[in-house]
């Protein structure tokens, strides 16, 4: 109840004294866009015209279809949401000096708010919503099968060719320069490099990067624990893992490994049942 207060009192009036800009509505939209575009590259010859026109007010309504050769400019891609949100027409150039500094941009929220898409979006929520809705409704099955597709990492501990499954933080330079961020230590720096990109093989992806495969270890354990003390209430140990691992099926908009984060860490705190403590012989 702490935790929920505080969280309360800062995002609510802190903020408001503060300042602080909301996040744009193409943020905290992005699995719904994503669903969107589901809809659009299965069944946007199927739409109104006035729900294309719509569609068409936030992206150009190609563009919310997958990449073919009649449409290489397609953005859908139903393990990943960035190209939906992060698409050359929402940002202006940005250019880096030799040393890979940010010499010229706008700041991130100013970009989002000055661009007209993003501004129609912003105005028509509950319309957008609405929509939404009406498509779910029509097309289930598609709805479905999208988010089967983009929970999948979920499931899978495996890494596969074409799936963008996880974000190493050695591959993430363009952030580093945004936030002028240098290594302490130049050596210390190298080596954990080189430690990461040891971790980043194909082969161990399954044991290093996908939290998945330590969920069913949990899953493992918490089911032993429950027959091992013949009291199937145990098993409400594993309920936070599970619902965070079943949450990507619900809200994401990628296979990112950190989006599993809270499934990892209930998953490694469960590695405790492997080793039960010994009772007592009073």
């Amino acid at each position: 109840m702490i935790a929920i207060g505080g969280y309360v009192g800062v995002t609510g009036p802190m903020y408001k004294y503060l300042d602080v800009w909301p996040t744009p509505a193409l943020f905290t939209y992005t699995t719904f866009l994503h669903d969107m575009a589901a809809f659009v590259n299965y069944h946007g010859d199927e739409m109104s015209p006035t729900d294309r026109a719509f569609l068409n007010n936030i992206l150009p309504f190609n563009r919310w279809k997958a990449p073919s050769p009649t449409n290489p400019k397609g953005l859908y891609y139903c393990r990943q949401a960035t190209g939906l949100i992060f698409p050359p027409e929402f940002y202006p150039p940005v250019r880096l000096d030799r040393t890979g500094r940010l010499v010229a941009a706008a700041s991130l929220p100013k970009v989002l708010i000055q661009n007209p898409q993003s501004v129609f979006l912003e105005l028509h929520k509950a319309e957008f919503r609405g929509l939404w809705k009406k498509f779910v409704r029509r097309w289930p099955g598609t709805f479905l099968g999208h988010r089967f597709c983009v929970g999948s990492v979920a499931w899978s501990p495996w890494h596969r060719t074409g799936h963008r499954v996880f974000e190493p933080p050695q591959q993430s330079t363009a952030r580093r320069s945004e936030l002028d961020v240098r290594p302490l230590s130049t050596g210390v720096n190298r080596f954990l490099k080189d430690v990461l990109s040891a971790w980043d093989q194909t082969g161990i992806r399954f044991f290093t990067w996908r939290a998945v495969s330590w969920v069913y270890v949990g899953f493992v354990l918490v089911v032993a624990a429950a027959r091992r003390r013949r009291n199937w209430r145990f098993l409400a140990v594993g309920l936070p893992g599970f619902a965070a691992w079943l949450s990507v099926f619900t809200f994401t908009p990628g296979q990112s490994a950190r989006y599993l984060f809270p499934a990892y860490l209930c998953a490694l705190a469960s590695l405790a049942l492997a080793f039960p403590a010994a009772r007592s012989a009073t």
